[in-house]
């Protein structure tokens, strides 16, 4: 199996034929449905208008539902104001709803888990995870055409980020969902970002 220019791809350890590497200088770590191992990708530019292959949509455009929460009565609920009107602004679907605090900023974050779950049981097609406290800066038309169960940030080639996460839908995404909830609900005082990343 050989990978596109620009591209770097590899089966992740549960499998014999090669061990987990991420060489992509840059950006963007990638999960596609092929078969019975996921394959990661990196893009070494971050250029994301140029899917590989096995990441682009065959069917038409399907953009992403912008989905997120914030806690009532803080900082956070101004700034859920200006995620939702960016994404009126770049006329983005976006569901962004109010969540009780629960007393850390950790508990607080591990509700990201299981709002997005939640989310993937109401809502049709793939989704968008962003921070309350971030906004959109250009409508989401690379992401429209992406077909992939997981698109992620990776720090440094290898630390997951959750600020921003794709999830599309379909079984594997839910099944990761599960295992980053499971995660979260058992150790709640852990970034739900570590969770993640290590679900």
């Amino acid at each position: 199996m050989s990978a596109p220019d620009g591209f770097i791809e590899f089966i992740d350890d549960r499998s014999d034929d090669a061990t987990r590497r991420i060489r992509a200088s840059k950006p963007l770590g990638l999960i596609s449905r092929t078969g019975e191992h996921p394959i990661w990708l990196g893009h070494t530019d971050g250029n994301s208008n140029d899917w590989h292959p096995r990441l682009r949509r065959s069917g038409p455009d399907t953009p992403p539902t912008v989905i997120s929460f914030y806690t009532p009565d803080t900082a956070y609920e101004a700034l859920a104001s200006t995620l939702r009107a960016s994404c009126e602004r770049f006329g983005a679907a976006h569901r962004v709803d109010p969540r009780a605090a629960r007393g850390s900023w950790e508990r607080n974050c591990a509700i990201k888990a299981e709002f997005v779950r939640d989310m993937r049981h109401r809502i049709t097609g793939p989704l968008l995870w962003v921070d309350a406290d971030a906004a959109l800066a250009a409508p989401l038309a690379d992401l429209a055409r992406l077909d992939a169960d997981l698109a992620m940030h990776l720090l440094d080639d290898w630390r997951a980020l959750s600020g921003t996460i794709y999830f599309g839908d379909t079984d594997a995404a839910r099944e990761l969902i599960d295992c980053w909830c499971a995660r979260c609900e058992a150790e709640p005082n852990i970034w739900d970002q570590i969770h993640l990343d290590l679900a």
